[in-house]
């Protein structure tokens, strides 16, 4: 059965409430049957590694989707051995899972900014729509995406304008001390995780 299944990665180190939101915003500005949430299993691009484990990062997931209609997690690239390429996961998903359906892959607007430096990023416009989630105060203009006009203009690549909760991972890391601030953008059982398996702790904590 041909749907539109939007492909949402990223570390989610840990995941939050506005990692949620977007995948809101994407399932019903593009009108997506599922939305498959993928941790990365060993991201290229990320100056640092996750601090959590590729496990405990999909165990979150499980956890932020719950019972939520049509938000599933996908293990795929955790299970991949060495470095993981969004333009590898595209192609599996498209050949063992969706092959009839048309695939949006869901990015950050920071993310969308160094997209011509992902691995076959040429290929992943093939093998997929693009949809670019803005942020407050990110550069909405076409002509101001310099190096990636080319790209936009001559691809499927939807922007979202919608305004997303101003959080980030990190940001979630520095407060989650505070139960009044963290509870604001960490889903519960999320948290309880978090706790219950020491990540995130500093030097201070222990």
């Amino acid at each position: 059965m041909k749907m539109n299944i939007g492909i949402f990665g990223g570390t989610f180190d840990p995941i939050h409430l506005g990692h949620i939101e977007v995948a809101k915003y994407a399932k019903t500005d593009l009108n997506l049957d599922k939305v498959i949430f993928v941790p990365a299993g060993c991201p290229q691009l990320k100056p640092t590694l996750p601090s959590a484990s590729a496990k405990q990062r999909f165990e979150m997931v499980k956890l932020a989707i719950g019972n939520k209609e049509m938000f599933y997690a996908s293990d795929i690239e955790i299970k991949r051995k060495g470095p993981t390429f969004t333009v590898d996961t595209l192609k599996s998903i498209k050949k063992n899972y969706h092959p009839r359906s048309s695939l949006w892959f869901i990015v950050g607007s920071d993310a969308f900014s160094e997209f011509n430096k992902w691995e076959n990023h040429e290929e992943i416009m093939r093998l997929s729509n693009i949809c670019v989630v803005r942020r407050p105060g990110d550069i909405t203009e076409l002509e101001q995406l310099g190096h990636l006009k080319k790209l936009v203009t001559q691809n499927n690549v939807v922007f979202i304008n919608r305004i997303t909760p101003q959080i980030s991972s990190s940001n979630v890391k520095a407060i989650l001390k505070d139960k009044n601030k963290v509870k604001k953008y960490l889903n519960p059982e999320v948290h309880d995780y978090i706790v219950r398996n020491g990540l995130y702790r500093t030097d201070e904590d222990k």
